[in-house]
């Protein structure tokens, strides 16, 4: 126990405040859009009345230690019917990645990450289906910048 307590106390005289930061936010904002054209079969035939739509994202790192961070980047996006003004299509995507080698400059060249992204049809008259969900994780490998 005495050891632990001593590496503890070795590495926390090495990581300066000024270096270290808990749930810092990223990058905050919000896409307002109109579809051009839309068609997807998970929405047939709901998609021929969505005009228009909405995203909300937040991006924040929950850990950073110098150039080093675990990140979390959320969407939260909405699509409206332009006949009813009702939200017809909603979704979640998000991200969470952790960089484990950078360049020179600081900037993340190596990645882990685990994705998640999950589609909703808000049609109640449509009986019961499956909608669209996936879950991946890999490793991102950042060739330019």
């Amino acid at each position: 126990m005495k050891y632990v307590l001593f590496f503890l106390l070795l590495i926390s005289s090495k990581v300066h405040a000024a270096d270290f930061y808990l749930l810092e936010p990223d990058n905050i904002y919000t896409d307002l859009y109109r579809y051009r054209s839309n068609r997807d079969p998970y929405l047939a035939p709901v998609d021929k009345d969505v005009s228009q739509g909405a995203t909300f994202h937040i991006g924040m790192n929950l850990i950073r230690w110098r150039n080093y961070k675990l990140h979390w980047n959320n969407d939260l996006y909405f699509d409206q019917s332009r006949v009813t003004q009702q939200i017809v299509h909603a979704g979640y995507h998000y991200e969470l990645g952790m960089n484990i080698i950078n360049d020179a400059r600081g900037l993340p060249r190596v990645e882990l990450f685990k994705e998640h992204n999950s589609e909703h049809i808000m049609d109640t008259a449509r009986p019961a289906m499956h909608f669209p969900v996936y879950d991946r994780y890999g490793i991102r490998l950042r060739i330019f910048p």
